[in-house]
């Protein structure tokens, strides 16, 4: 079956209940004509195997990029949800290389917070040395909230995951103009297809981690 999205065309399957063996057939019989139609990237809604995706040469929508783009809006919740005072405190910024992502949430932390300390690998005395420059700004005590575009956080405070893959690690849980919620992934590929403004969406809540 086709719809459309905000202008965005997408084919979708209803997998029933693919760990039964006749569902499993089916299931791959869909697969194979979705792959068939060009689908490459899958937004999920159920429990649809990521064995099976790969074996496919599919994949689902990353949504890290959905949620760098909309940090202002999870910095947010965390000072009236999680009660954490970013404007006094020190934020770590967290990544595997200092590439145009880290600048880019460095430059926004920059405005929010007393102190940032970063672990972005190479590229990272760079940025530290921009950061004085303009804001005056460096590390001071410790970390009370990490914001992690890597893999995995370092840990040790309450963290925002939006690195690659930071959809299995943490719900974040969004909301648009008349509609009560919006899967993730569904957000993500809407954003990354340019078909859907920031201003559009509202953040409904962010599971703790810490």
């Amino acid at each position: 079956m086709e719809k459309n999205i905000a202008g965005v065309r997408f084919l979708t399957l209803e997998t029933g209940a693919p760990e039964r063996f006749w569902g499993r057939r089916r299931l791959r019989r869909q697969m194979e004509a979705m792959y068939d139609a060009g689908v490459r990237r899958v937004v999920r809604q159920g429990a649809v195997p990521a064995g099976l995706l790969r074996e496919f040469g599919m994949a689902g929508v990353d949504v890290a990029p959905l949620r760098q783009a909309l940090l202002p809006q999870m910095l947010d919740w965390t000072e009236t949800a999680w009660q954490i005072p970013l404007e006094s405190g020190c934020v770590r910024l967290c990544a595997e290389e200092t590439d145009r992502r880290v600048w880019r949430a460095a430059d926004m932390l920059a405005h929010r917070v007393r102190y940032i300390e970063l672990d972005t690998g190479r590229g990272e005395d760079a940025l530290a040395s921009e950061l004085r420059r303009r804001y005056g700004l460096g590390s001071g005590g410790c970390p009370i909230l990490e914001v992690c575009l890597a893999r995995r956080p370092r840990g040790g405070c309450p963290v925002l995951l939006a690195g690659t893959g930071c959809g299995g690690g943490q719900v974040v849980r969004w909301q648009m103009q008349g509609m009560e919620e919006v899967p993730e992934e569904l957000l993500a590929a809407l954003f990354q297809s340019e078909k859907l403004e920031k201003e559009a969406v509202k953040i409904k809540s962010v599971e703790f981690r810490a």
